[in-house]
């Protein structure tokens, strides 16, 4: 009997590391460029990778180099090119770019305690990369990249529209069917959402705008995600209380804020992260008591529990402790994932199943993986667009085929 017990645990060893083996070959990596690749218009090489914004297989990112190199690069016309360095003059502006980040809003505040708040710039779609650049004395402006010309959208010279005087920072730039966005911020704490289209500058949401159920205005608006003309985005009004809102229909919904419950856990949402849209479905990352965590969608018309607290990790040992950064396509999501024991990695809920795509400590082309980061739109298809870093110090960009 002994032996016929050793027998079957062996069969099962080999079955399990059968399944483990089938499973891998289930996802192709591809890499799209490392730091062996010489920096377009720039001397050297790329010593580090911001994480990429992918559309249809094309992607953008901010990358760096040696002696302070620092520049928006993308492979949108078939090879790597420069879309704005250091080196680049500035349009209707004084001097070259400095810098490419979004400026942080928040220093020390709860939406950084949880990690609410994330940034997409540079954005891409079929034949453009909009981004934000800053210059010298303050300059800062939203910039789109088309048929190779650079073109100022809008900058601190720019009235508000709908405002009063010139904005002062930018955020979180898109392209809405072809069309630039942004979140725009002026004197006297103004903000709102604005849209560049046919040469005239508008607002789509702003301060004087009603939150849906609501009597109340908006007094703050971030991480705006665009896809075919529809937006959705993460709000909050003067008391501090938050939700997710989307319009698809014409007419401004709420998805989820403060007050609703918790899909298969305890009490409501204490905390909701950026959104991200697809038609009409959206998903984002949402918070609860007692470490209640996970992204969460509404991709089956009502608003269900992707991965939680609650899942268990594929692939990994117990349950997700925290999941960041979703990205929807179709009825497909990936995002970023915690557990015990220092486990995380990138997940994708695909075809209706939870599946592993990449993990810390995970090896790709013989490199043992040291951390992993994805972008605001990090899902297009079947395609995951995702920055590594290697322990050897390296950095590379890969797309992963999900099957």
């Amino acid at each position: 009997m002994k032996k016929l017990n050793w027998l079957v645990g062996l069969i099962c060893v080999l079955f399990a590391l059968f399944l483990g083996n089938a499973y891998a070959q289930t996802i192709e990596f591809t890499k799209l460029i490392d730091t062996t690749v010489a920096i377009p218009n720039g001397a050297g090489y790329f010593t580090k990778f911001e994480a990429p914004y992918l559309y249809q297989g094309k992607i953008v990112f901010r990358g760096y180099g040696v002696g302070e190199q620092e520049g928006v690069y993308t492979n949108l016309n078939g090879s790597w090119t420069v879309v704005a360095d250091k080196k680049t003059s500035i349009p209707d502006g004084t001097g070259h770019f400095i810098h490419f980040a979004e400026p942080t809003p928040y220093s020390k505040t709860t939406y950084h305690k949880y990690q609410i708040l994330s940034f997409n710039s540079p954005a891409i779609n079929n034949d453009s990369v909009i981004f934000i650049g800053e210059g010298k004395d303050h300059q800062e402006g939203v910039y789109l990249y088309q048929q190779n010309k650079l073109q100022k959208i809008a900058d601190t010279h720019t009235d508000i529209p709908a405002g009063s005087g010139n904005f002062t920072h930018f955020y979180s730039p898109y392209l809405n069917n072809g069309n630039p966005a942004f979140v725009g911020e002026g004197h006297k704490k103004q903000q709102g959402m604005y849209t560049f289209t046919n040469n005239k500058l508008t607002m789509l949401y702003n301060q004087t705008t009603t939150i849906p159920a609501s009597n109340k205005h908006f007094a703050r608006f971030w991480n705006p995600d665009f896809a075919g003309g529809h937006v959705a985005f993460w709000g909050i009004d003067k008391a501090k209380h938050v939700g997710i809102y989307d319009d698809v229909t014409g007419k401004l919904r709420r998805i989820a804020d403060q007050k609703t419950p918790i899909p298969n856990g305890n009490g409501n949402f204490v905390m909701l992260g950026a959104p991200s849209l697809q038609n009409s479905k959206v998903t984002f990352r949402g918070i609860g008591r007692n470490e209640q965590n996970g992204v969460y969608s509404n991709i089956s018309g009502e608003l269900q529990e992707i991965a939680t607290t609650n899942t268990p990790i594929p692939q990994g040992e117990g349950n997700f402790t925290g999941a960041y950064n979703p990205t929807i396509d179709a009825d497909n999501i990936v995002f970023i994932a915690k557990g015990a024991k220092k486990q995380a990695g990138i997940y994708a809920y695909y075809q209706g199943n939870l599946k592993k795509v990449i993990a810390f400590g995970d090896e790709l082309d013989g490199k043992k993986v040291k951390s992993i980061a994805l972008g605001a739109v990090a899902l297009s298809g079947a395609q995951v667009a995702f920055q590594a870093v290697f322990e050897d110090g390296s950095e590379a960009i890969y797309l992963a085929t999900l099957t």
